[in-house]
């Protein structure tokens, strides 16, 4: 594919996993770009043209001033109007989809139940992501 010869320049391999990156603790083959493209990745198409983004949890003053730029970012990136909802407090995780990391003791949530649960109920018809 000429997509793939044309992006191969910029590709740098992975440098070797270290303690605390997920590869380190899990082994993963990883994915090919035509695995990627035969598993019909969700495309911009007809009204789904907006990418969403939804701030869960609280956030410092420091992390609240970079969501912005962030979704700007995002926007930019993917040529894509970006949309900023309203924060979600934790408190609508119930205990069982969240747990402390056993080795930071940081605070973690199920992304299943963000997907099915928080994201998928509140999806807008022009959702792209």
């Amino acid at each position: 594919m000429e997509a793939i010869s044309r992006l191969r320049p910029l590709q740098r391999p992975l440098a070797k996993p270290q303690p605390g990156d997920w590869l380190y603790h899990y082994h993963e083959p990883g994915q090919t770009f035509a695995e990627y493209l035969a598993c019909c990745p969700v495309l911009p198409q007809g009204k789904r043209r907006v990418i969403y983004i939804q701030p869960l949890g609280e956030f410092t003053p420091a992390q609240r001033r970079i969501v912005a730029p962030t979704a700007d970012f995002l926007a930019r990136s993917f040529c894509l109007p970006t949309r900023l909802e309203d924060v979600l407090l934790l408190s609508i995780v119930p205990p069982r989809a969240q747990r402390a990391h056993p080795a930071w003791d940081v605070k973690q949530v199920l992304t299943g139940y963000i997907l099915d649960e928080v994201l998928k109920p509140r999806l807008h018809a022009d959702a792209v992501a």
